[in-house]
């Protein structure tokens, strides 16, 4: 999937473009900067992660490094 595909089908979701209508340069740049904000906005919160490694260890005193 492209991003132009998922702007384009998220547009025809909320009834923006039609089915079958190509978008306008001005459009799909427009579209591409809000996916883009929406990106950033999610990776902000830790949204984007796949997977995250949590590791615990036991401190014991005096060791200096683990």
């Amino acid at each position: 999937m492209t991003a132009l595909t998922l702007i384009t089908s998220a547009l025809r979701s909320i009834g923006v473009a039609a089915t079958g209508e190509t978008l306008t340069s001005d459009e799909a740049t427009d579209g591409l900067a809000r996916l883009n904000e929406w990106i950033d906005a999610m990776g902000a919160e830790g949204l984007t992660i796949f997977k995250r490694l949590r590791t615990t260890h036991t401190l014991t005193a005096a060791t200096a490094s683990y």
